[in-house]
């Protein structure tokens, strides 16, 4: 984990990891813009149990992610697919508060934690999976908000995917002030089932065999 100030953050807040939006197709030219990358910082942690406020706002949604956790740091100008398999230690079921729109059910556009900790938030589950299982690259994802099932989908390729996505971050960012190192989470998401929030919702994200997770709003 990662020591790295940004606008808007506290003192006390450090860096847990990243977010990176991840499209169906990762084109050569597709800008880091485009991939949403974002902070996730400690004191935009959330609990299960403890209700996320809402503050009225309109554009805020829940997304269901995959998490990363990294055991080695990222080699930068090199990273390949390859590095960021061998360097990931667990995947992990995840949740995501975002500040952004939903398009046909996914979060539009630039939907990420970015250093405005004090709107968004980021949850990762305790189940751990290596990613040397073969089982690992497609499971369920139901989404359910107050007892209805508002969204569901699976991860196929998202794992593939992913590794392709934060490889490329890895070489672009390296010279900046983003670092991928060990201990990092790096959350990836995109086609996972994902919904609008409001104040008294209460949300349960299934990951099938990986378990569930929930999230309230108050």
């Amino acid at each position: 984990m990662t020591w790295l100030p940004g606008p808007g953050m506290s003192k006390s807040a450090w860096v847990a990891g990243y977010s990176v939006n991840v499209p169906s197709t990762v084109q050569p030219k597709t800008t880091l813009a485009e991939l949403s990358l974002g902070r996730l910082t400690g004191d935009g942690q959330i609990f299960e149990g403890v209700p996320v406020k809402v503050d009225g706002r309109s554009s805020r949604c829940i997304a269901m992610r995959v998490g990363l956790i990294l055991a080695r740091d990222l080699p930068g100008d090199s990273c390949t697919p390859d590095d960021v398999w061998w360097a990931t230690a667990a995947l992990a079921p995840a949740v995501e508060v975002i500040d952004a729109p939903l398009e046909d059910g996914a979060v539009a556009g630039s939907g990420s934690i970015t250093d405005d900790t004090s709107s968004a938030g980021w949850l990762l589950g305790e189940k751990r999976v290596s990613p040397r299982d073969l089982h690992t690259g497609s499971i369920d994802t139901t989404l359910t908000r107050n007892g209805e099932v508002v969204a569901t989908g699976r991860t196929d390729a998202l794992l593939e995917r992913s590794l392709t996505v934060i490889a490329r971050v890895s070489r672009r960012v390296q010279h900046g002030s983003v670092q991928l190192r060990a201990g990092d989470v790096v959350l990836v998401g995109g086609e996972l089932p994902a919904s609008r929030v409001r104040a008294g919702d209460h949300f349960v994200a299934d990951f099938s065999v990986w378990g569930s997770m929930r999230v309230s709003f108050g």
